[in-house]
């Protein structure tokens, strides 16, 4: 299994079936909700219900594979977090419904049943639509409809008549850093963080475990809470300041952002993504554009191509586990020896000092091409 990656919708619809299938390879694949509901809102997409239909059983197709894995809706996680419970942002996905189970041998683990999410995914390959998907199809496409970045702005303006102008996108974020991180201003923010993301309904308890923690900052309380709404604000501020476009679907676009502290590897052919992305990495984390995503891809498939059938089942033994070693600027080869301390004769090893070593092997792909 390689590294985590999430990919966004630009990013999986580039991809030919076969380029899929190496992804699956030496990828593990982290499928976000938001990615999943992109899918399913094709299908009100035009009027041709069956040509729309073709288009999700499609993209549903490039999402199985045996390493399928939907990560929790980032809403749930919002509020574990400002629950006080802790929230995984370590680049592994973050897996709903687990039981813990103990073998024999006393080794113990846990049991992940099918989330509800994977359950349509395999139902959406044999063309199969639930009159409450086809329900849910049809209010995410009016709700992204909806979405009027353009008198949103209008009104950030009116709202925030104060707030000092920000030039540039790095501005914006040493901006936030300082506001967010007030301790006189902790118990606004927390209201503020419960009114962003529409829990007023577990205000009460998520004001008591709060207090009971003694009143921390929320960047100490509760991380992924935190992470999100500084994502959103930064959205906001970046809008207002004309550093980022009203293109309506960049609100969708945006939900990509909170997952990304469960991967490694996030690609997308977005340019919100690419221009916001970097801002919310980890030093141990990296983005790939999407068209150099499918650009490896499409060369590992072509390289395999012109094999013959000895050949082939060779290239396969060899490279069964990991991706192949004799294209020295292979973007897979080089995320491989970055992330998975990637060794050919040893197989994989622990990952020690892995963001400088993914940095360096990143800026040595980089140097190649």
């Amino acid at each position: 299994m390689g590294p985590i990656i999430i990919l966004d919708k630009s990013s999986l619809q580039s991809l030919s079936k076969d380029e899929i299938l190496v992804l699956n390879k030496y990828y593990m694949v982290n499928i976000v909700p938001v990615l999943a509901m992109e899918i399913l809102a094709d299908l009100k997409k035009g009027d041709d219900t069956d040509e729309a239909r073709k288009k999700t059983v499609i993209l549903s197709n490039k999402l199985l594979s045996s390493s399928l894995t939907v990560n929790t809706n980032f809403k749930d996680l919002i509020e574990s977090s400002l629950m006080g419970h802790t929230v995984g942002m370590d680049g592994r996905p973050v897996l709903s419904g687990g039981q813990p189970v103990q073998t024999e041998d006393g080794r113990k683990g846990f049991i992940f049943k099918e989330s509800l999410e994977e359950k349509a995914i395999m139902r959406w390959h044999e063309n199969d639509f639930s009159k409450a998907e086809m329900f849910l199809a049809d209010k995410w496409r009016e709700t992204s409809k909806s979405i009027d970045l353009v008198e949103f702005k209008k009104e950030l303006k009116k709202l925030n008549k104060n707030t000092p102008k920000l030039d540039s996108l790095e501005e914006v974020n040493n901006f936030i850093d300082k506001l967010l991180d007030d301790f006189g201003q902790q118990r606004k923010l927390l209201e503020l963080i419960i009114c962003e993301f529409k829990l007023e309904n577990k205000n009460t308890p998520i004001f008591y475990n709060w207090t009971l923690n003694g009143e921390l900052k929320i960047k100490d309380y509760a991380p992924y809470a935190y992470y999100c709404f500084k994502i959103s604000i930064f959205f906001n501020l970046a809008l207002m300041n004309d550093l980022i476009t009203e293109r309506s679907t960049n609100r969708i676009d945006l939900q990509y952002l909170y997952y990304l502290p469960h991967c490694y590897v996030f690609s997308s052919g977005d340019n919100l993504h690419r221009s916001l992305v970097p801002f919310f990495l980890r030093s141990d984390q990296l983005f790939v554009d999407g068209n150099d995503l499918k650009k490896d891809l499409a060369s590992i498939v072509s390289r395999r191509g012109f094999l013959d059938k000895k050949e082939l089942a060779d290239w396969d033994d060899k490279y069964h586990l990991t991706p192949p070693d004799d294209n020295p600027c292979s973007l897979t080869l080089n995320l491989w020896k970055g992330f998975m301390a990637y060794d050919r004769v040893k197989g994989r090893k622990s990952k020690k000092k892995a963001s400088k070593r993914i940095k360096k092997s990143h800026q040595e792909h980089l140097m190649k091409l």
